[in-house]
């Protein structure tokens, strides 16, 4: 899966978000996987690494089939949607305790301050948030939403930014009550509804709930395909990019492998790059992430 992909010399993918959660003061973290993902638990472990290993809360695995089906209409074998696995831990929407509930995709590289979107969130008194960013361009399969100048929602678009009309895109970042998201969830599954960007979120929108954009103006990347992720990597390389998702108010966290420090040879000659711990440069490396 994206999120276990191994990003900028040291990290995984899942690593950007899950910092994201815990710098914001986020504990109680659920990771809701779909198919091979070996690799991801392997990454993730106890959570220890971003001091979510805790006797309450913390980091909780979901893989396919946590729950049983009877435990929402929307849980079936083999889900394909992010609708479909939030419907799978339904049970465990309805134990928790928390007020709130940030649900994201695990593909972005960024550093989003997730507390602050939050404080919006309440201050609006909105019944969603959308964390979005200024960019009218992208595919089929992102959400396009136009704001107002006290950035309300006043239109959703999928795959379709309207002539460039709607200039923010959704970053798939959603923050909502628990107990709303419980009752959407309910709602979907009586309307035969399937996909959350597609369905769930034009079915909101149609009806009149107040939806509100914060809006995240520093560097972000989505990993979708091949071409997005060589091209979210080669801005690695560019200082002030690093410098907006590297910060040292807001550590990227990860699992620590503890390797030996990267030898150079007498002949190595290296510029423009990245090179990670464990690595032996012996030639000439250039505008690379090894």
């Amino acid at each position: 899966p994206v999120a276990s992909v191994p990003f900028g010399g040291r990290y995984r993918v899942v690593d950007f978000m899950l910092s994201n959660f815990v710098n914001s003061g986020c504990y109680n973290v659920g990771v809701v996987m779909r198919d091979k993902y070996q690799s991801l638990m392997d990454h993730l472990g106890s959570g220890k690494d971003w001091d979510l290993s805790r006797k309450r809360g913390g980091m909780m695995l979901f893989p396919p089939n946590a729950f049983a089906p009877k435990s929402s209409p929307l849980v079936t074998e083999n889900y394909h949607t992010s609708l479909e696995a939030l419907g799978s831990i339904s049970d465990m929407l309805q134990k928790s305790k928390c007020e709130h509930v940030v649900i994201s995709n695990a593909d972005i590289v960024a550093n989003i301050p997730l507390d602050e979107a939050m404080r919006e969130h309440k201050k609006t008194g909105a019944d969603m948030t959308i964390v979005c960013t200024k960019d009218s361009e992208g595919g089929p399969l992102d959400m396009f939403v136009n704001l107002s100048p006290r950035h309300e929602v006043n239109d959703i678009r999928n795959g379709d930014n309207m002539g460039g009309k709607c200039k923010y895109k959704g970053l798939g970042i959603y923050i909502m009550k628990r107990k709303y998201l419980i009752n959407l969830l309910s709602d979907c599954v009586t309307h035969n509804l399937t996909s959350f960007e597609r369905d769930a979120m034009q079915h909101v929108f149609n009806r009149g709930d107040a939806i509100q954009g914060y809006v995240f103006d520093k560097y972000v990347a989505k990993i979708e395909d091949v071409k997005s992720y060589f091209s979210a990597s080669m801005d690695m390389l560019d200082k002030d990019i690093r410098d907006q998702v590297f910060l040292k108010s807001r550590p990227i966290l990860t699992k620590i492998h503890d390797s030996a420090p990267t030898y150079y040879g007498e002949d190595a000659v290296v510029s423009d790059s990245l090179i990670a711990d464990g690595s032996r440069i012996e030639g000439t490396v250039e505008n690379s992430i090894i």
